[in-house]
């Protein structure tokens, strides 16, 4: 009987740190505004930034495939006409999307650029209406690749928030109108989920104050009429918004309370109504610049800059998924004065915040563990003079932030906070061998951010080496667990391990086992398995597989997908896997949570989902390593 037993990697003994910047900006091009930063889901990393080239204000970017150099910038917008306020989004696959203002004559339009994984930028285009001066554009995308961007369109009479859409690989659709006409409307901020859905807020005006507001639209559908967020009769500003993989939102934003700005905070259910704000600072001091990040369980953190008398202080508070707030705590040092704040949390509630110290002129960090304490901050080291950092997180957990420095001149720098071990991809363990038979191991680790440090194996049987692909004899009969473990440059290690049967006689045709891609954020099957919702949309080829973990030590493995094929006349996807398998996906969440995992289906996969629509639905087979095995429905989601 043939014996496998094979655990995806998991990080072990890990010991993060910030690793040391490096500049992106090319000389002779001199930076004069924040650079925006966005990861997908494998660690690619893409900035984007506004430069002067000559008398010109362009558009730049800069990319980085995990494990490799940045590349040299390249200019997104065209010459001659002055180009700012970029900002940019990536889907999981890395395909990403760019939008900035660049002006017309006596206008701003804006524009937008995509960009598939890996490939180049394509030329920019118009998305707004030419001769109307917009401004202030922000873009989100979904895992799928589809984009939604807003902006603040000035009509000649009053400022109106608009928005425009892109299915994956599409063209951009005409504008629509978010807020109220006759109601001056500015500071758009947009977020979709997994699903599509979009949800934007802005600052209206009820022609007194300012109150933040709010439009959500479903996936492929039409914007809803604006709600308020914040009550009357006192100015509310600076309104960010973030979503969960469910659809829920969590909106933040600064109000005036007669004395000072204090931060406050609503939260909706998907496709339900905006709950009453409620009050995330303390009163009596200004609380300022509001930013907030959700996981795919619905936990939120929300950061800001608190004036205490005499200094700024970057506060931080937290809140389970329907939860109430939590007492802020202080993030920056004390005497100091800490401002900008920014956040963003990894799929299991890991949060990094970064924030500019004024008073040394660095860019300072902290982080938590999810359901953690926050740690002390730690300057980010080798910043020059930095101004306005951003930070993005990859779901191994991996972050990276990005300001303007300044070092002979303004500079653009990128700093990565290492958090995990190296990816272990295509590792290749055999099943089985003979006793006095030489069998091959070999591994292609790969890490994000660092330098490789030493692979060891452990064959279980008293014998170790180092190295990526080695072999070794068995001496004797049994099953032998093999441990493989590959450290980085900073001491992040990833552990996996498998079983390999020995026999006395002839070896059983050897089976090597690759795990492409696998990595630190698919862990070790835990002993309890996560659970799978029956019916399973199906978007942009991806299978969303919402997963569920029972309280305990969290779940991790591997999900597989299957539909049935026919067998001796029958058709047939048991989980003896005698379906045809069309995806799987490795997947980590932490116990009592759950969480969306993609799977991409293959060709034949997509195929049968498309051919299925007569019915609406395909039955598939869900197994895999770390999950209860059942059948599911597929369905495709509404496309725009």
């Amino acid at each position: 009987m043939l014996v496998l037993l094979l655990l995806p990697a998991t990080p072990a003994m890990a010991a993060p740190a910030w690793v040391a910047p490096v500049d992106l900006t090319a000389a002779g091009v001199s930076v004069r505004t924040a650079p925006e930063v966005a990861v997908d889901s494998g660690g690619d990393a893409v900035a984007v930034w506004k430069g002067y080239v000559g008398a010109d204000e362009v558009v730049e970017a800069a990319s980085r495939q995990a494990g490799g150099s940045w590349q040299a910038p390249v200019e997104l917008s065209g010459s001659g006409h002055d180009a700012s306020e970029p900002q940019v989004a990536v889907d999981s696959d890395g395909d990403a999307v760019a939008v900035w203002k660049r002006r017309e004559g006596a206008d701003y339009t804006v524009e937008a650029a995509s960009r598939p994984a890996g490939g180049n930028w394509q030329a920019p285009v118009d998305i707004s209406t030419i001769g109307q001066n917009a401004s202030g554009p922000q873009v989100a995308v979904d895992p799928g690749g589809d984009a939604v961007a807003v902006w603040e369109l000035y009509d000649g009479t009053d400022h109106i928030v608009q928005a425009a859409t892109s299915p994956a690989g599409g063209s951009w659709q005409a504008p629509v109108d978010l807020s109220t006409i006759g109601q001056n409307a500015s500071e758009p901020q947009v977020a979709v989920d997994p699903g599509g859905d979009a949800v934007a807020v802005w600052k209206g005006s009820d022609s007194t104050n300012f109150i933040v507001q709010a439009s959500t639209s479903p996936a492929g559908g039409s914007w809803q009429a604006p709600v308020d967020l914040s009550a009357a009769t006192r100015n509310a500003l600076e309104p960010q918004v973030a979503v969960d993989p469910g659809g829920d939102a969590v909106a933040v934003w600064e109000r005036y309370d007669g004395a000072d700005y204090i931060v406050q905070a609503a939260t909706s259910a998907a496709g339900g109504s905006w709950q009453t704000p409620v009050d995330l600072s303390a009163a009596t001091q200004n609380a300022l610049e509001p930013q907030v990040a959700v996981d795919p369980a619905g936990d939120a953190v929300a950061v800001w800059e608190r004036y205490d008398g005499a200094d700024y202080i970057v506060q931080a508070s937290t809140s389970p998924p329907g939860g109430s707030w939590q007492t802020p705590v202080d993030l920056s040092a004390a005497g100091q004065d800490a401002i900008e704040p920014q956040v963003a949390v990894d799929p299991d509630g890991d949060a990094v915040a970064v924030w500019e110290n004024e008073t040394d002129l660095n860019a300072e960090a902290a982080s938590r563990p999810s359901g953690g304490s926050w740690q002390a901050p730690v300057a980010i080291p080798g910043g020059h003079d930095a101004h306005v950092p951003q930070v993005a997180v990859d779901p191994a957990g991996d972050a990276l932030a990005v300001w303007e420095g300044y070092e002979g001149g303004h500079i653009v720098q990128a700093a990565a906070y290492d958090a995990t071990g190296p990816q272990l991809r295509s590792l290749s363990i055999p099943a089985a061998g003979t006793v006095g038979q030489s069998l091959a191991f070999s591994v292609s680790p790969l890490d994000v951010w660092s330098a490789l440090g030493p692979v060891s194996w452990n064959f279980g049987d008293g014998a170790e080496t180092g190295g990526a692909g080695v072999s070794h004899t068995y001496t004797a009969p049994g099953n032998y667990t093999v441990t493989l473990s590959a450290a980085d440059a900073v001491g992040n290690l990833s552990i996996a391990t498998g079983q390999v049967s020995i026999t006395p006689g002839a070896a059983p045709a050897g089976l090597a086992l690759g795990s492409a891609g696998a990595g630190p954020a698919s862990g070790p099957v835990a002993k309890t398995r996560a659970r799978v919702g029956g019916l399973v949309l199906v978007k942009n080829g991806k299978a969303l597989l919402k997963l569920s973990c029972p309280a305990g030590a969290g779940c991790r493995g591997v999900v597989k997908l299957s539909v049935a094929r026919e067998v001796d006349g029958r058709d047939r996807a048991d989980a003896q896997g005698a379906g045809q398998e069309i995806g799987q996906a490795a997947f980590k969440i932490a116990g009592a949570k759950a969480k969306t995992v993609p799977v991409k289906l293959s060709v034949k996969g997509e195929a049968q989902v498309r051919a299925a629509v007569e019915t609406g639905r395909l039955k598939a087979h869900v197994a895999g390593t770390g999950v209860i095995a059942r059948t599911v429905v597929l369905k495709e989601a509404r496309r725009r």
